[in-house]
């Protein structure tokens, strides 16, 4: 069937999806310059680059929850439901017209319209009444990426984000609030994140920082837009690229992700989990977005802690003590106003009960916490002046 990928109100390109959901052939471009960013090669618009964009949008297929949707509805290519909410998101502004439809961004966009809770309920384990087994697929949860159980919620006017985790990794919720407090003190632009309880569930919650004119450009476009030379690291082709776009401080600001990866142990920092803001309207690069999803720290998912398993990391080096190595500028951390932060994540794994972590494991991860931010003062104040 044939759909007009439009950004906003501008037409890019007449595709064909096919009967499983994936973009099979580009029949017509109409304005290449705001194609999705991965998927312009030599001023042209490539067909496999916009088929990886594409497949990157849609829900991942080991989503917590996912099963209760596609048990309801067969063996559904899960791509399948992205002509059912016109592939809308929001985190950027991306959607696809049908052939001979007259609908409007205005009419259906997720930022400035509601939308259905019914796949986000779907997600979270509630079914549709049996008298009533119709869904409603407006719903940017389709188009949200992560393998946490989360959904959308419309709070006042706002959008805001709600992760569950499972029972097994409750921690994740807590690392979230950790990462936000250690951002507050120490000033790295971050997405707040605070505690929610969803029907007697714990959870944390967080804003959209994304609006109807702006949109996320993920990491692994940006690394992908080029080729890497081999004479030069993972770390100084991002930042390379960042800086050919025009991002102000992009090392600095990159160094300070990479910091407090380190001081959290974050063994999850994938490309997929931090990128750049561009203005959806005039693509101009605006800034690298603000930090976001560090659940997967301070062994959360990991039963017996070691240096070993502390040390992993992502993206730029495997192990934490070499990425931090990639850190040029380190002035604006002061590592005072990490004092007690401790005892504040003690207060909040306190939350959990002594049957999901244990006493034993909870004060050992709270000397984690204090051993890495004294590692990392002694790293910096041994480095050469």
């Amino acid at each position: 069937m044939l759909w007009r990928l439009m950004h906003k109100n501008i037409s890019v390109a007449d595709v064909n999806i096919d009967d499983t959901g994936n973009i099979s052939k580009i029949i017509e471009v109409h304005d290449y310059t705001h194609a999705p960013y991965i998927s312009i090669k030599n001023e042209q618009l490539d067909i496999e680059a916009l088929k990886a964009w594409w497949n990157n949008r849609v829900i991942p297929d080991n989503r917590d929850g996912l099963k209760n949707i596609v048990e309801m509805f067969g063996h559904i290519s899960v791509k399948t439901l992205l002509k059912s909410n016109y592939a809308l998101s929001l985190s950027d502004q991306y959607w696809i017209q049908p052939e001979r439809e007259n609908i409007r961004w205005s009419d259906v966009n997720f930022f400035d319209n509601e939308f259905s809770p019914d796949i986000g309920n779907l997600l979270f384990g509630k079914l549709p009444d049996a008298t009533n087994n119709q869904i409603n697929f407006m719903s940017p949860d389709i188009t949200t990426e992560g393998v946490l159980k989360k959904k959308w919620k419309i709070i006042g006017h706002g959008r805001y984000l709600l992760k569950v985790p499972g029972w097994w990794n409750l921690q994740t919720i807590l690392n979230e609030i950790l990462a936000t407090a250690i951002c507050n003190r120490i000033g790295i632009d971050h997405v707040p994140y605070n505690i929610f309880m969803e029907k007697e569930q714990i959870a944390c919650i967080c804003p959209n920082f994304i609006t109807n004119s702006t949109e996320l450009i993920g990491a692994w476009q940006i690394r992908n837009a080029s080729k890497r030379s081999n004479s030069i690291s993972e770390y100084e082709h991002y930042v390379t690229e960042l800086e050919k776009l025009g991002i102000k401080d992009a090392r600095l600001k990159i160094g300070m992700m990479l910091s407090l990866d380190y001081i959290i142990a974050n063994n999850d920092r994938h490309f997929n989990n931090f990128g750049v803001i561009r203005n959806a309207e005039t693509l101009e690069w605006l800034n690298v977005a603000p930090i976001f999803d560090c659940g997967n720290s301070l062994c959360s998912n990991i039963t017996y802690i070691t240096e070993n398993t502390l040390n992993q990391s992502k993206p730029f080096r495997t192990k934490h003590p070499e990425q931090i190595k990639f850190v040029e500028d380190f002035s604006w951390l002061d590592f005072k106003k990490l004092d007690g932060i401790e005892d504040y994540f003690a207060r909040l794994l306190s939350y959990i009960n002594d049957s999901f972590i244990s006493d034993t494991k909870k004060k050992q991860i709270c000397r984690v916490l204090r051993n890495r931010i004294n590692d990392l003062e002694a790293y910096v104040t041994a480095l050469p002046k």
